[in-house]
């Protein structure tokens, strides 16, 4: 096998570089139905040719992971206006992106909330990635959509309770180091909403009609947990929602997450009893045989409120 030569259910896309990999696919030979079977079959798509690939064809088939490479011939603004909206606004974690260049990263990063896993800075990365395990290209394809389908599952909850508040925005709170779909609840959202750590946070930010605490899977844990929610029940008004989305039971051979039981003492704990918990649901991430996640909803209380 040569460097660069993916493995694995990938659909490679080669455009006008068919002399990199030549058993890709481009639109001269490739009609649109074709490629839709292709994408339906795949755990990848990989692009090299961004300008060339018919992006139109991942409606209704975004939880699949992708990898592009960037075109090195435009400018960051460039490569904005012409792949921000069909691919760069739809990326995450689970996606990678080669650029090697400091500056487009940063502002890409930027306008469309990417997170850093997603940057391949130089070309070994990009080689390394296109062959790696089929076990790692499937998993990242399940990883994908059960966030895709976590997101639906919060925002639905969020946009229920702030129907009545058309101008209401929701502030979401994680660990420093995580990496959540931020980007992925805007689209979703009928609502704004807003990491708190945000550069705006230098200035004074009206409270927000509800928070959101993303807990992932395996962080963070203890204390931390405990000062997260905290915090983000601080910044909510009297009347406010609170929603803690969590993992508590482990994935095999996966990191260790807070029970149930501890996740409500937590946020007991953190809270000080003054929020008044209204749903507990349980949510099941894709074909997994068992319920991992659960989403607690509940509503901040003032002094003299009954919990």
């Amino acid at each position: 096998m040569t460097a660069g030569t993916p493995t694995g259910a990938r659909v490679v896309w080669s455009g006008r570089f068919a002399d990199e990999l030549p058993d890709g696919l481009d639109g001269w030979s490739t009609d649109a139905p074709a490629l839709a079977v292709a994408l339906d079959a795949a755990d990848e798509l990989v692009v090299l040719d961004p300008l060339s690939f018919p992006w139109r064809s991942l409606q209704g088939r975004r939880d699949l992971p992708v990898a592009v490479r960037l075109p090195h011939e435009l400018t960051a603004d460039e490569v904005d206006d012409l792949l921000g909206r069909p691919l760069l606004r739809h990326l995450g974690r689970h996606d990678r992106v080669l650029d090697d260049r400091d500056d487009h990263r940063r502002l890409l990063s930027e306008r469309h909330d990417l997170p850093a896993e997603v940057w391949l800075p130089a070309a070994a990365g990009w080689d390394e990635h296109l062959t790696a395990p089929d076990g790692d290209v499937e998993r990242r394809h399940r990883d994908k959509a059960a966030e895709r389908q976590l997101v639906a599952d919060v925002v639905a909850d969020l946009d229920a309770w702030l129907d009545g508040h058309p101008d209401g925005e929701v502030e979401v709170f994680a660990a420093r180091s995580a990496s959540i779909p931020v980007s992925a609840l805007r689209r979703a959202s009928a609502h704004r909403i807003r990491r708190h750590g945000a550069p705006s946070d230098e200035l004074h930010v009206p409270s927000p009609e509800g928070v959101l605490v993303w807990l992932d899977d395996g962080a963070p844990s203890g204390d931390e947990r405990v000062d997260l929610v905290g915090a983000a029940a601080r910044r909510v008004r009297v009347g406010g929602r609170i929603a803690v989305l969590a993992f508590v039971v482990d994935r095999p051979g996966g990191p260790a997450n807070p029970g149930i039981h501890r996740l409500v003492e937590d946020v007991a704990v953190a809270t000080h009893g003054a929020l008044h918990v209204d749903e507990v649901r349980s949510l099941r991430l894709g074909a997994e045989p068992w319920a991992r996640v659960v989403l607690l909803g509940g509503t901040r209380l003032g002094p003299g409120d009954p919990a």
